[in-house]
């Protein structure tokens, strides 16, 4: 044999040995490796299915009753922001001021109600508690006796709002002894309820 083939000779074997070492992984390998294999569930979903959108004013709501009252205002004023007419976004507004304190902006927003809706019994009765507390009786007394009969006599607490409308006398106003003697309670039919803190219950009456 010549120089030149005895060189070629332990290329082919080194060829030869990858070859029979390729040929035995292959026979190791699992069945479909190597393979890409389809998938055959269902679709991903290209998004989030979308949430349900919620109504500001019932969110407000389920604040109010939850003595949050900045969030639920923020709440109201998103609903007037869709609808500037809604009755019940303004009496919300309104409700939601007075209990932070903002007795001027909550009557504001509470007469822009009962201008819109004059047969509005909560609008009224709301109208009343914040003019109370304002220490303005008679205009207190007025809007009690409205809701009153618009609600036909029916609410026990619009009949007790209107008695202590009317035996407030303006010459014993005194705006803090009223904010620090009576709480402001939110009933289920929306209306609210003025509870002397000395005569009510430990527990105030629950939304319905």
């Amino acid at each position: 044999m010549t120089q030149g083939g005895s060189g070629r000779l332990p290329s082919l074997k080194r060829n030869a040995s990858f070859l029979i070492a390729a040929i035995l992984l292959g026979a190791c390998a699992q069945p479909g490796e190597g393979r890409l294999l389809r998938y055959s569930g269902p679709p991903a979903p290209l998004f989030a299915p979308p949430i349900p959108e919620q109504d500001p004013v019932a969110v407000g709501h389920r604040l109010m009753a939850a003595g949050e009252y900045e969030l639920a205002l923020r709440r109201y004023e998103e609903a007037l922001v869709r609808d500037p007419g809604s009755v019940p976004a303004l009496i919300g507004v309104g409700t939601a001021n007075q209990r932070l304190g903002r007795l001027k902006r909550a009557e504001k927003f509470l007469v822009r109600a009962v201008e819109l809706a004059p047969d509005s019994v909560a609008g009224w009765n709301n109208l009343g508690v914040v003019r109370y507390k304002l220490g303005e009786y008679k205009a207190a007394h007025a809007a009690f006796r409205t809701a009153f009969a618009l609600d036909g006599g029916r609410s026990e607490s619009i009949r007790r709002n209107l008695e202590l409308a009317r035996f407030r006398s303006p010459e014993t106003v005194d705006i803090d002894r009223v904010a620090s003697e009576f709480e402001l309670v939110r009933r289920g039919d929306g209306t609210y309820l003025l509870v002397d803190r000395k005569a009510a219950p430990e527990t105030p009456p629950e939304d319905g």
